[in-house]
């Protein structure tokens, strides 16, 4: 499952922009890029799940990059990744700007075999610098292409 990015990410749940003014705004766009094509939720029950889960303890993992997240009533992962060209300031380790969001919504069913994907996700990007890397792209179908690359390499180990 880990592997197969393209069944997570999409095109239109990817995104590129310059910067965003707050990490309330960030969320709210996650949340917009989250609810395309999606019909058991709406944008605001995406944000409320994802604000409610960023208050137990903050989902950045270092190296400019935060891996929001939340379970769902939902029998699906799905996510959305968020690039900004200028990072915001958020509490992070490694006191560094966060340029990339990846946010999940998992279903609230199998949760361990959900915990291992996320553990998996941030070993697998605290390995390669991806913010650096991301911040090259501006394709989303590109930036899909790089996760499942670096996603593979999991195999290849």
């Amino acid at each position: 499952m880990l592997s197969d990015i393209t069944t997570l990410l999409s095109p239109e749940r990817t995104l590129f922009v310059q910067e965003l003014e707050s990490k309330k705004r960030v969320f709210d766009t996650l949340s917009e890029l989250l609810s395309h094509k999606q019909p058991q939720l709406e944008k605001g029950q995406i944000f409320d799940y994802l604000i409610d889960r960023e208050k137990l303890g903050s989902t950045t993992i270092g190296g400019g990059i935060a891996l929001p997240r939340a379970r769902v009533p939902i029998s699906q992962p799905y996510a959305a990744l968020l690039v900004l060209k200028d990072g915001i300031a958020i509490e992070t380790p490694d006191k560094q700007a966060v340029s990339v969001f990846l946010a999940l919504l998992l279903p609230e069913t199998n949760a361990q075999q959900y915990s291992d994907l996320i553990s998996n996700l941030m070993l697998r990007m605290a390995s390669r610098p991806v913010a650096e890397e991301l911040s090259e792209i501006s394709e989303p179908q590109i930036a899909i292409n790089y996760f499942e690359t670096l996603l593979l390499q999991e195999k290849a180990a």
